[in-house]
């Protein structure tokens, strides 16, 4: 889709054409996000990747009829970026470690 359907489709119906740009990107930002995160995340980190980069193109609507161009390369940068702050956050929580000063701490007794 270019910018110039997605224009056409926004002055018809806005509802309509987020339910268009959807439907045609949803597997190209699926397969970015799940690429990004597969050693790190889960089927609904995937997903919930996916809601946000729609989430912020739908945010940045304006933005996009301001522009000629295709865009597949605007949603893929925005997939890019928000698959990659997905990995970050989601390798933050992986590699968390436990102070001994926790509660939840067990300390094996020297033999």
């Amino acid at each position: 889709m270019t910018d110039q359907e997605f224009k056409k489709y926004m002055e018809r119906s806005p509802e309509e054409c987020m339910r268009v740009v959807f439907d045609e990107y949803c597997n190209y930002v699926y397969v970015i996000a799940a690429t990004k995160l597969k050693n790190c995340g889960t089927t609904e980190d995937i997903e919930e990747c996916v809601s946000d980069v729609f989430t912020e193109v739908f945010k940045r609507i304006n933005y996009i009829g301001e522009r000629d161009g295709d865009l597949k390369g605007f949603i893929g940068v925005i997939a890019k970026r928000k698959a990659i702050d997905m990995y970050r956050k989601l390798s933050v929580k992986a590699d968390r470690t436990i102070s001994t000063d926790d509660e939840g701490f067990i300390e094996i007794s020297s033999g």
